[in-house]
């Protein structure tokens, strides 16, 4: 199994599940145990001030919209730029953290850059895989810019760079010649 932790999961366009219609998760973890991720392009109607009012005494000094990770519930978890504050290394620049100690750090600091999220994206073993041979998702590797740059037109990138890098793969571009009609 290849896993496709720090690659983006492009929902197809045929893909018709309210859950992840045009939606875009990043992979968090990928192994024989299932997959985990999160929505990037998903917020929630609340903001993460309110969410950290009803989790948190202390202040929370960053403002922003919350994001909807996906259908699955679980605790508050924060995409974000800090290594001191890494719990998994997502990809180079891009970390995961869930511990009430780090989320704290998280809301209560300034000059990071950062994404909150309620609720996740969880497969079960080679549930993922099957989704994937049925054609409902492409995939692609992720970048920094992906996470935290604007989600407005994630989905249409994302699905154009996947598009892009499969049909690079079925090309031999490195012998074609720079004239094609030489060919």
């Amino acid at each position: 199994m290849r896993s496709l932790k720090g690659h983006l999961l492009i929902a197809a366009p045929s893909l018709a599940d309210p859950n992840f219609r045009r939606t875009v998760v990043l992979m968090i973890q990928h192994d024989e145990n299932g997959a985990f991720g999160l929505v990037l392009n998903r917020t929630a109607s609340i903001s993460i001030q309110q969410v950290w009012e009803q989790v948190s005494d202390t202040p929370c000094a960053i403002e922003g919209t919350l994001h909807q990770g996906g259908p699955v519930e679980g605790p508050l978890m924060a995409l974000h730029d800090s290594v001191e504050l890494s719990e998994i290394e997502v990809i180079s620049g891009v970390y995961f953290c869930v511990s009430a100690e780090n989320m704290r750090t998280l809301v209560e600091g300034e000059n990071r850059t950062g994404l909150f999220f309620i609720g996740h994206a969880g497969w079960s073993f080679e549930q993922l895989e099957n989704e994937l041979a049925e054609g409902a998702w492409y995939t692609h590797p992720a970048t920094p810019d992906d996470v935290f740059g604007d989600d407005s037109d994630l989905w249409n990138r994302s699905l154009k760079a996947s598009g892009r890098a499969r049909l690079e793969g079925l090309l031999d571009l490195k012998n074609m010649p720079d004239d094609p009609s030489m060919n």
